[in-house]
């Protein structure tokens, strides 16, 4: 199960300290402190004060219809959002130009780059023809905008001291340092939980580390 260590350290789900420092900021302990569209997001904000958890493209919803209501939301977990904050970093500009042809030119996206922003998207993408689920998944995300447009006003969240976890799953190290200035900018708890790539909900440990987040969090 992971957690936190000595200092707070952020522990993965084997309960080692990930091999990279995280953000100043995460290291504190847990008991301190999905759609295109955000308005059904919105909406459902309205109705008490829900545990908020979002995934990747999808986190980008999440967050700003929590901007909009943050005295509505109890918590807020974000799984490897995409979240660009940081434009001088190569490695993180250099995915975002990938996910960016991806999402412009779908299948038409050169071979060689398509397939590299599938696997880092968790896609099952072998040496052969990718097959039709892959082909259909690249086919409803042709003609989406780019994450990068977004500019969630990560400051209101942060100023109303919402409790936030960013999790990720340590398979692309853009992806890490993604999520390290997505911790940085909300003063959020970071944990990294190795095993099912993108797909971290799945990797052995995250529901507990998720339990312990939402237990602490009120």
């Amino acid at each position: 199960m992971g957690g936190t260590g000595a200092a707070g350290q952020p522990l993965d789900a084997q309960g080692r300290a990930p091999a990279r420092l995280p953000a100043e900021s995460a290291r504190r302990r847990m008991g301190g402190r999905t759609s295109r569209s955000t308005r059904p997001t919105s909406r459902l904000l309205l109705d008490g004060r829900p545990h908020v958890i979002a995934h990747s493209y999808g986190a980008l919803g999440a967050l700003i219809a929590a901007t909009q209501r943050p005295e509505q939301v109890r918590s807020l977990t974000l799984i490897e959002p995409a979240l660009f904050l940081d434009p001088k970093d190569p490695e993180v500009a250099r995915f975002k130009e990938m996910g960016d042809a991806v999402l412009r030119h779908g299948l038409g996206t050169d071979p060689a780059i398509l397939r590299e922003f599938l696997q880092i998207a968790g896609a099952q993408v072998g040496d052969g023809p990718l097959s039709a689920e892959v082909v259909r998944g690249v086919l409803r995300a042709q003609g989406s905008r780019s994450p990068g447009q977004a500019d969630p006003a990560l400051d209101v969240l942060r100023d109303a001291g919402l409790p936030t976890l960013v999790v990720s799953g340590d398979h692309t190290p853009a992806v890490e340092r993604m999520c390290d200035a997505a911790c940085e900018a909300l003063d959020a708890t970071r944990v990294v939980v190795p095993g099912a790539s993108h797909f971290v909900a799945s990797a052995p440990g995250f529901a507990d580390l998720l339990e312990q987040f939402l237990v602490s969090a009120g």
